[in-house]
């Protein structure tokens, strides 16, 4: 067993060969076969790969051999949310409730189901519960900020971003901070705001060096159009990582294909992103951003001026609402559905008032957004023009 223990982390640790670790796992499972810790690690990598079926499978086992452990919980809950079965999820929270087990991971995808079945009430108990805790506290403030910055309430996002950030730097976690800041990086870059983005993902970098967060960033400053840095991030990224399978094929297609996008290159963007289509459905860990490609995707697919095939890119991101949770680019989706409506509307007329349907759903969820954001300025000028 020990040496299962010190294989699997290699893998998914050293390397990231994901593949390989699943493959030491399944032996595992055979030789012993009522140790839950390889459900739980197959079920991990189900997840990261896009494959939420077979994770909630490994990890419903990794339960039932082991119901005294928080982490199957979370693990369980999570799986039922990226399958958008909330219900379930919540009866897995009462589960866990009734053992009176806790974890910041477990609370962090309670306060997200919350979100997510608009309930507000269990949010904020979500929220006190954390309140005073290491290692709790910051993960609930920063899933906050991205509730704020759900609705365009970009200010307050960056304010709750950095006291998570401060907490998390005071549990001496300058990781879990930075990967606040990189997460803050993509939503002010895609709320029009570069300069900010540009600075919160360069700040981020000097905090730590992890591999998902050096990627947020990459993908941040590529799609603010730091070309230069980008690239350079994407280069060192891929030599340390050449074995990585989520950096491969996912973070690396993504960085690329935005590189294109802001180069204003959009088939090549598409063309980049075909590596990440197996895994485009990868679960993100605390705060890494789901549906990545997709999204890229369906910028380059608008800048493409064909409506049809962003829509579809788009769509992906309402479809899986449990994977998106509450990060922006979720809210974001919507108004660029309600673009790629419009694209459609000179060939089919009815598409016209889709599209104001659209820019309107998206104009009432940021009716109390900052009203100087650059997007949401874009946003009315777009409608204006559909009257």
């Amino acid at each position: 067993q020990e040496r299962f223990v010190i294989v699997t982390n290699y893998y998914l640790t050293a390397t990231g060969e994901l593949y390989k670790a699943a493959q030491v796992f399944e032996l595992w499972q055979k030789m012993y076969p009522r140790d839950y810790i390889p459900y739980i690690g197959l079920g991990f990598i189900a997840s990261v790969l896009g494959n939420q079926q077979r994770a909630l499978e490994e990890d419903s086992e990794a339960l039932r051999l082991e119901p005294n452990d928080q982490v199957n919980y979370a693990s369980l809950a999570n799986d039922y949310m990226n399958l958008n079965r909330f219900d379930d999820a919540q009866a897995v929270f009462r589960q866990a409730e009734d053992r009176k087990l806790e974890g910041p991971s477990l609370l962090l995808n309670r306060y997200q189901v919350a979100f997510l079945k608009r309930d507000s009430s269990q949010m904020s108990e979500s929220v006190a519960a954390a309140a005073g805790k290491p290692g709790f506290e910051d993960v609930l403030l920063a899933t906050q900020a991205d509730t704020e910055a759900w609705y365009g309430k970009s200010k307050n996002a960056q304010e709750m971003t950095r006291r998570a950030m401060e907490l998390a730097l005071q549990s001496e976690s300058k990781g879990r901070a930075a990967s606040y800041q990189a997460a803050a990086a993509l939503r002010e870059v895609e709320f029009g705001e570069h300069p900010l983005g540009i600075a919160d993902a360069e700040a981020a970098l000097k905090l730590a060096r992890g591999y998902s967060l050096r990627a947020m960033a990459a993908l941040a400053l590529a799609l603010a159009g730091n070309v230069a840095q980008a690239e350079r991030m994407a280069e060192a990224l891929d030599k340390d990582r050449p074995l990585d399978t989520l950096t491969q094929k996912y973070w690396l297609p993504s960085i690329h294909a935005a590189v294109a996008l802001s180069q204003s290159e959009p088939a090549k963007a598409i063309e980049l992103l075909k590596p990440a289509e197996t895994m485009e459905l990868s679960a993100p860990m605390l705060v890494d951003v789901a549906l990545c490609p997709a999204y890229v995707r369906g910028q380059a697919y608008l800048a493409l001026h064909d409506g049809h095939g962003a829509a579809g890119e788009f769509q992906k991101l309402a479809d899986h609402r449990g994977l998106v949770a509450n990060f922006s680019w979720g809210a974001l989706a919507r108004l660029d559905l309600a673009r790629a409506y419009a694209l459609e509307a000179g060939a089919d007329p009815a598409m016209r008032d889709k599209a104001r349907a659209a820019y309107q759903d998206f104009l009432q969820l940021w009716s109390g957004a900052d009203t100087n954001l650059p997007v949401l300025l874009k946003a009315r000028a777009e409608y204006a023009k559909l009257q």
